[in-house]
């Protein structure tokens, strides 16, 4: 219902009058158009405004004139607010998934549908550089790590959702219902990110036992986020650093080891846990030996 079935040629294009489920057609050839079914398509069912969005930016089509006109009327008459949150949320998703969604985006922000996403959205050129600059971002991580997937399209709605005030995604997140979750986890994020920028910003020179520390409360996705919205030279640095040579750092010691040892259960285990991780991140200790007489001498 309405998700594009797969091209069947190896070029991934559509034929001659290729069906889209069952509300548009897609014609290849010399016009390259994206139609619709019938004259009532988007009033049955607003949202596949937003499939013909994205399969005109898929295809590298174009909405025939019809379509086009019909569309604008049901933005006009605000057909769109007839729709649960939960399902323009599941659009949003669909279309921050696509291989090329910068482009459905400035789309939608000139067909006037981003507004029903949230009225205050905007998707002007600022908008535009930071979601490719993001998308770059995302590119190096698949060449970097093509076996650890990413969630790309939460990176994405991070970068779509950066000109809103706190405020305004707490009351996004409550419109939303269940999910609004995914909406609330951009602003904890957000949060997240503001923390470990100014506490990199702060450090001067920073070890490698302290940028992990700073870094680790971070997903994989918060960072690559981090590294382009801050537009810190040294915070993307070392969300690079981080991401590539210290994410996956093992402890020499371990809690265990230190009661072994004849340590005394409690805060301070913990504390002298994390303090050794970073004295090993930071190359004072490189073995399991090392690393014992260094938490004994700080006994």
């Amino acid at each position: 219902q309405g998700e594009p079935l797969e091209p069947p040629n190896p070029l991934g294009k559509p034929g001659p009058g290729h069906p889209v489920a069952d509300a548009f057609l897609l014609r290849a050839g010399k016009d390259r158009v994206v139609r619709i079914l019938h004259n009532l398509s988007f009033v049955e069912d607003p949202t596949r405004a937003f499939r013909a969005v994205r399969f005109e930016c898929r295809y590298d089509f174009v909405m025939g004139r019809q379509t086009l006109s019909l569309l604008k009327g049901a933005v006009r008459r605000q057909l769109f607010h007839r729709l649960s949150p939960a399902r323009l949320f599941a659009e949003l998703r669909a279309i921050l998934s696509e291989k090329r969604p910068v482009a459905a985006l400035a789309r939608m922000e000139e067909l006037e549908l981003l507004g029903f996403i949230h009225p205050g959205l905007p998707f002007g050129p600022p908008e535009r550089e930071l979601m490719e600059q993001l998308d770059e971002r995302l590119a190096w991580w698949k060449f970097t790590f093509p076996d650890e997937p990413v969630s790309a399209w939460r990176v994405r709605l991070k970068g779509l959702l950066d000109p809103l005030p706190d405020d305004e995604l707490r009351r996004m997140a409550d419109r939303l219902g269940g999910a609004g979750r995914e909406i609330a986890a951009v602003e904890e994020g957000r949060h997240r990110g503001r923390q470990a920028a100014r506490a990199i910003a702060a450090a001067g020179e920073i070890g490698a036992g302290t940028l992990h520390a700073i870094l680790s409360p971070l997903s994989v996705e918060e960072g690559l986020y981090l590294a382009v919205r801050s537009g810190d030279r040294r915070v993307a640095e070392g969300v690079t650093r981080y991401l590539t040579t210290l994410r996956h750092a093992t402890a020499l010691v371990t809690g265990a080891d230190l009661l072994a040892a004849g340590f005394t259960p409690g805060r301070s285990l913990g504390e002298m846990l994390a303090q050794l991780f970073r004295a090993q991140l930071d190359g004072k200790v490189t073995t399991k030996e090392e690393a014992l007489a260094w938490a004994d001498a700080r006994r």
